[in-house]
């Protein structure tokens, strides 16, 4: 089932042309609902945000960080994270009704595994090769919930995290362990795509 979130009045906002095309689960939010500065900076006026409410997805994501949050001692619990998410037109509804797909992992790269990559920076995301220019040069990336837990150096050949303390794995893998800037996750209710980005 899918919400119209209430920071919109209009329950159904008409997307702009190569845009995400499933408008049932975007609304439209005023910029200043998102503080991110990097944001403002990257995209601009032209810049469009809108949240996602897809309540089957958040229930699914919420159950994993309550599995995290007990499995892992409380210094660390799930470990929540704002991160970025480029992507396509093709793949945007897809998200959005489903969730992301470790599965399509290998599309752009898997340096770090075969799980479903996520950038600290917002610039990172936004590259060309990740969000894909439509027609009309208009670019999508989501800003997502993620849970990252312990995680760990990811390696190209990896298709789960390794293991931490048997039997248990690492939740998440990284780029770098002391400064991580890229999160790779191999489990789809590990995220949550809160919010989506037009710009140009």
């Amino acid at each position: 089932m899918t919400e119209v979130s209430p920071l919109s009045k209009a329950p159904n906002p008409q997307l702009l042309p190569g845009r995400c095309s499933d408008s049932n689960m975007a609304v439209k939010c005023s910029r200043d609902r998102l503080d991110d500065g990097e944001i403002r900076r990257l995209c601009g006026a032209l810049a469009v945000i809108e949240r996602i409410q897809n309540i089957n997805l958040r229930r699914l994501y919420e159950g994993r960080k309550i599995e995290l949050e007990n499995k892992n001692d409380p210094s660390v619990g799930a470990r929540e994270k704002i991160l970025y998410h480029g992507t396509s037109k093709d793949s945007c509804s897809s998200i959005m009704k489903t969730n992301f797909n470790r599965n399509f992992s290998g599309q752009n790269a898997t340096v770090y595994g075969h799980g479903t990559y996520f950038a600290v920076n917002a610039s990172y995301s936004a590259q060309t090769m990740y969000a894909v220019p439509a027609a009309d040069g208009t670019q999508l990336m989501f800003v997502a919930r993620v849970l990252t837990g312990h995680y760990a150096q990811g390696q190209a050949d990896m298709r789960t995290p390794p293991v931490r303390v048997a039997p248990d794995l690492y939740d998440s893998v990284v780029d770098d362990e002391v400064n991580p800037s890229m999160f790779v996750v191999f489990h789809d209710c590990q995220a949550y795509p809160e919010y989506l980005i037009t710009f140009k």
